[in-house]
């Protein structure tokens, strides 16, 4: 049965977070900053459910009863997505349907650094109005869907309870790339939203943004975590020293708009 998160459940809600420290992590911060509708399947296998927007997130410690999954997903006609461990994804797939994709939950056991560069700088903090630009401008994706409103306005709250950090990486005046760490609980931090300008690709700068991210975690006495996105993006962090930590899926429905 899928209910509210209330005080009733919100301690079995925070230890079904616990179980996975990425979307886990984003989880238990947006209910802890109101920032997304927070539910929670009880049962034998229970499930963390957060509604931010049209995207459903599902944090497990196995696979959930997918007919639970599905039927809240018709409930709710918003929900253009459902992100989820690759089994999960693909059980809610096989009741209705959508595109599924998939790439790996990583974690870097031990950092291996790109050769220092005197030409980069990072800075914390940058103008959120550059950053949101280089956003919009670095993939199709945030050019179609990140909406300045509701994204400056999660950054700013989850900021100011020290659950994420921005970064900048400057070449002198001139902001190229940006990357976070998205989220942070008791163990671990999480590496995204790294993003490099088209122009000033190809020099490395994504790896030096991610290598930078993961030594802030390593210091704050926390693992470092993230998802890769594409298998392809993949590459990049193990060239930094993470290795694959199981499979994430991406599903994505008919509906969608």
């Amino acid at each position: 049965m899928i209910s509210p998160c209330s005080a009733r459940n919100l301690h079995a809600f925070q230890d079904t977070c616990a179980v996975e420290h990425v979307m886990g992590s984003r989880a238990l911060c947006a209910q802890q900053t109101g920032t997304a509708e927070s539910f929670f399947l009880s049962g034998e296998i229970p499930a963390a459910l957060s509604l931010a927007g049209n995207i459903l997130t599902v944090v497990s410690p196995g696979v959930p009863p997918a007919e639970e999954l599905a039927r809240f997903v018709l409930d709710h006609p918003e929900i253009d997505e459902v992100h989820a461990s690759l089994s999960a994804a693909a059980a809610v797939r096989t009741r209705l349907g959508g595109t599924l994709e998939s790439s790996w939950f990583m974690t870097c056991p031990s950092l291996r650094e790109p050769p220092p560069d005197p030409l980069v700088q990072f800075h914390p903090d940058p103008p959120l109005e550059e950053v949101f630009s280089l956003l919009r401008a670095s993939h199709p994706f945030y050019a179609v869907h990140l909406d300045w409103d509701r994204w400056s306005a999660e950054l700013n709250l989850w900021r100011e309870k020290g659950l994420t950090a921005l970064f900048g990486l400057y070449l002198g005046e001139h902001l190229a790339g940006t990357g976070r760490i998205l989220s942070r609980d008791d163990q671990t931090g999480t590496v995204g939203a790294v993003a490099v300008l088209p122009a000033d690709r190809g020099r490395g700068y994504g790896a030096r943004l991610s290598a930078f991210l993961t030594r802030r975690i390593q210091a704050e006495g926390r693992r470092a975590v993230l998802m890769s996105g594409y298998d392809e993006v993949a590459a990049l962090y193990r060239s930094i020293g993470y290795v694959e930590a199981g499979r994430w899926g991406e599903l994505c429905l008919n509906r969608c708009r």
